[in-house]
């Protein structure tokens, strides 16, 4: 993680990272780096290989302007997560909002999609 992130215990197992000067894209793609690198990785315990795997969900605040108080982008990033758990665990899903087609603005809900895979890396 860079300097200016922030890296905390977010309950029993899970973690927050906030990601800062990171639009919501940049942010996917670099849960999916740190999910498919805990992926590759194995701990040896008791003779035991142990590996572990990834659920993350992804929240932004840019160009939405959804969130009006800081509980709305962590419930966002929560459902982002559950749906990532739906989805088979061990991958990126991002909170994407829903745009009210008959008057044209942006509600709450929230259609969790995949995140974007980076090839480059």
């Amino acid at each position: 993680m860079r300097n200016i992130d922030l890296v905390a215990r977010y309950g029993g197992e899970e973690f927050a990272v906030v990601l800062t000067e990171t639009d919501t894209a940049a942010a996917a793609v670099r849960a999916e780096a740190i999910r498919a690198r805990l992926e590759a990785e194995t701990v040896q315990c008791e003779g035991k290989v142990i590996r572990v795997t990834l659920s993350a969900g992804v929240a932004g605040t840019e160009r939405t302007r959804i969130f009006t108080q800081c509980d709305q982008l962590t419930n966002a990033a929560d459902r982002a997560v559950y749906a990532a758990k739906t989805a088979g665990r061990n991958c990126v899903r991002v909170f994407k909002p829903l745009l009210d087609k008959t008057i044209g603005t942006k509600t709450a809900a929230a259609s969790p999609a995949k995140a974007p895979v980076n090839t480059s890396a």
